[in-house]
């Protein structure tokens, strides 16, 4: 072990220093792949998680779910499963994604509701200064056509204050919107990362062009409900509509990502790569360079065994040295 080191410090350490640029580029390359590595690695996993979570916020407390494998679900529909024993709640939903028409070029999601079941699902709570101003904003969104309730981050982004118009595009479909309040910051209102509306469902299925259809009917069933009450509620769902639940929607989706995750997985890899290239093509050279001062040290007694963990360790030296220079780099 002392014969290693005193071999590093005066044959290793001697030539790093003697070509320290040759040193710093090689260590920066390595920095660069791993950067390039775990910055990857670290933004695949944000948005995965982001997204999941995005879908749990706009999910809410639901434990089933209605949809339709072809374009919606018919609202006629809620009053029978409202009625099933059981079903304790039920809340139709209609979204699409949206923009502004004057000054927008990302689209925000759009939720038609039914203000008054949906309080039993998800978190919307709008900013008012007292229940009565609470009460007016629901009356507003209940039985004024074309009103808005956007979050505050949608807010923030576009510089949108409460009784704006705002004109807003899906397709062909214009429609100008009266801003009547904002959504706190917090449960649904941070889906799809702050940039979301809530209008009433009426609205939403005359603006979206889709009268008498939603995007899906979500269920919380009563305590006691188990196989045959849902083998009940199956039944009268109409031809092309299934009963899932929100999680197995969620993996669905997860699942449609999966090629977007293993392409940027392969890219992580391969800038990864690389760098252990690097490390490799450099101690091959030194080797070579070094080959009459190795060919002394093997004459004067020093072991090939000694030798080689040399020329290891000089490796390991490079790839810890961009590691820690690689890592705080994939943090910007």
């Amino acid at each position: 072990m002392r014969r290693l080191i005193r071999l590093l410090q005066f044959f290793s350490m001697r030539h790093l220093a003697r070509d320290p640029w040759r040193t710093v580029t090689v260590t920066a390359g390595i920095a660069v792949g791993v950067a390039v590595f775990l910055s990857i690695r670290l933004a695949v996993n944000a948005s995965v998680e982001s997204f999941s979570q995005s879908m749990d916020r706009l999910v809410g407390k639901a434990e089933y779910t209605i949809r339709s494998d072809g374009t919606g679900v018919s609202d006629s529909l809620f009053a029978k499963i409202s009625a099933h024993p059981a079903v304790r709640q039920a809340a139709p939903v209609l979204s699409a994604y949206v923009r502004f028409k004057d000054d927008s070029e990302e689209p925000f999601l759009l939720l038609g509701i039914d203000a008054l079941s949906e309080r039993a699902f998800r978190e919307t709570r709008w900013l008012a200064e007292d229940g009565a101003q609470a009460w007016k904003k629901l009356v507003a969104l209940l039985t004024e056509p074309f009103t808005l309730i956007a979050s505050q981050g949608l807010a923030r982004v576009y510089n949108l204050n409460v009784n704006d118009e705002v004109r807003v595009l899906h397709g062909h479909n214009i429609a100008s919107f009266r801003l009547i309040a904002l959504l706190e910051d917090r449960g649904t209102a941070l889906a799809e990362g702050g940039k979301i509306a809530v209008c009433d469902l009426a609205t939403a299925q005359e603006f979206l062009d889709r009268p008498g259809m939603v995007s899906r009917i979500d269920l919380i069933l009563s305590p006691r409900a188990g196989g045959p009450e849902l083998a009940s509620i199956e039944k009268i769902l109409p031809r092309g509509c299934n009963l899932v639940r929100p999680n197995e929607s969620k993996e669905t989706s997860l699942s449609m990502i999966g090629a977007y995750r293993m392409n940027l997985s392969v890219l992580s890899f391969v800038s990864l790569f690389v760098g252990m290239f690097l490390i490799f093509s450099v101690v091959s050279i030194n080797a070579a360079r070094r080959r009459h001062e190795t060919a002394i040290l093997l004459s004067l007694g020093s072991e090939s065994r000694q030798i080689f963990l040399m020329f290891l360790t000089e490796g390991g030296f490079f790839g810890v040295a961009g590691w820690l220079v690689g890592f705080p780099l994939s943090l910007f």
